[in-house]
């Protein structure tokens, strides 16, 4: 199993994983479902999937986005600390603190840098 990508929420981290070409949402280290796509899983998550989680009334109550460019993408390397922020808590950062470097930029991607020798 790998982990692809993960949204933060007040209650904890959900995931979409994928294990022999099938996708899952994860809370808790628990998978609910199977799916063909990652963004079908995404999909299922926004439209509050029918999970019973200590708390929470309606899953779709923790707006959780329907589109993958609202989470993080997982991988090897992680490019920035700003790939594990939700979008609200980077927004809110930014608010916060907006001498921070990189901080008023929209994307969490972050810019090429040039090297010279």
């Amino acid at each position: 199993m790998r982990k692809l990508y993960v949204y933060r929420t007040a209650i904890g981290s959900f995931y979409i994983t994928e294990e022999e070409g099938k996708f899952f949402p994860m809370f808790n280290g628990l998978r609910f479902g199977s799916y063909d796509t990652p963004e079908a899983v995404a999909a299922a998550l926004a439209e509050g999937l029918n999970l019973q989680i200590s708390g929470v009334r309606e899953v779709s109550s923790l707006a959780i986005p329907s589109d993958l460019r609202d989470w993080s993408k997982l991988g090897y390397k992680l490019q920035n600390i700003r790939d594990l922020l939700s979008p609200a808590t980077r927004a809110n950062l930014t608010h916060r603190y907006p001498a921070l470097p990189g901080c008023g930029r929209n994307d969490s991607d972050p810019e090429p840098r040039q090297f010279s020798n």
